[in-house]
């Protein structure tokens, strides 16, 4: 079970931590973010057409595009996880919101940010997502 870590994002400390199931792997991945004080608290769930049994593409590594470069995208990793804090807290809430709060769909965010992801399953290379 993973434990809870703390950032600081824009001078106010909250805690994190992303989980995946490792049993069997059908479950999506999750990221949780809660304010210090328990008033807050965000899910925000992943799930990534590149999803293969055995491998939590999230926790391994995505590789992605955004700014015309490559990058992967890791939910270990304090940068990524600030950033999509930074984005909901600014963009999808605000600094009284209170409450337990759930966004489905963490891949739509995280093109809202910039990021274009291909992944590969077996011999095929696809797009994530088609672009609007």
């Amino acid at each position: 079970m993973a434990l809870f870590r703390k950032i600081v994002v824009d001078g106010h400390e909250y805690e994190w931590k992303y989980t995946f199931d490792d049993y069997d792997w059908q479950e999506p991945s999750h990221l949780v973010f809660r304010s210090v004080d328990r008033k807050l608290k965000i899910i925000l769930y992943f799930r990534s057409p590149g999803w293969e049994i055995g491998k939590c593409p999230f926790n391994a590594g995505l590789t992605a595009v955004k700014d015309g470069g490559p990058v992967i995208v890791n939910m270990n990793q304090p940068r990524f996880v600030a950033e999509l804090l930074r984005y909901l807290l600014e963009y999808r809430l605000g600094p009284s919101s209170r409450g337990i709060l759930v966004y489905r769909d963490g891949l739509d965010i995280l093109h809202e940010l910039g990021y274009r992801f291909e992944y590969s399953l077996g011999s095929r290379t696809h797009a994530a997502r088609t672009e609007n």
